[in-house]
């Protein structure tokens, strides 16, 4: 397999059409039909955005070795996702990139800390149950002080219509 044939490869593997390919690169309509094309070049700028956007392997693109996806990209993708989609600030970031930097059994540790802060700070199911009764009982209260309301407004109202009678 060429150069040309693992774009194309890398295009269906995608689920894309020419199209949508050349529009994700930035690329004219035509671009992508002369790129799969066998034999043709395949500029260093095409080959560095093909390898960008998708993650793939520089080497496996050029030369065919090693695994189609590059693991490096992918890891950087993974955050700038979690930076579009949560927000992610930089500190943030490096606080889950030294994360996943340190060893299994290090990141034991690290998780176990912080599930230990977690119980510290969040309300355990007795409190949950505990909101959910006061909630309750307010309600409760609320109806009873609405139904008082009701009967003083409704004996003022009696009384004053006696008045207004005698």
């Amino acid at each position: 397999m060429n150069i040309n044939q693992r774009i194309k490869t890398i295009r269906q593997s995608a689920n894309l059409t020419q199209r949508k390919f050349a529009d994700m690169l930035g690329l004219k309509n035509g671009a992508i039909s002369k790129i799969e094309k066998d034999g043709s070049t395949v500029t260093e700028q095409n080959r560095q955005l093909i390898c960008n956007k998708f993650g793939i392997s520089r080497r496996w693109l050029e030369n065919g070795e090693g695994t189609m996806y590059d693991e490096i990209q992918n890891y950087k993708n993974v955050f700038q996702l979690l930076r579009e989609e949560y927000g992610m600030t930089d500190v943030e970031e490096k606080i889950l990139q030294s994360y996943f930097e340190i060893d299994k059994e290090r990141r034991y540790v690290v998780t176990d800390f912080i599930k230990s802060i977690a119980n510290k700070i969040s309300i355990t199911p007795d409190a949950n149950k505990r909101l959910a009764q006061i909630e309750k009982d307010r309600e409760r209260i609320n109806k009873q002080l609405d139904d008082e309301k009701k009967a003083i407004i409704s004996s003022a109202s009696t009384l004053i219509s006696k008045e207004k009678k005698a």
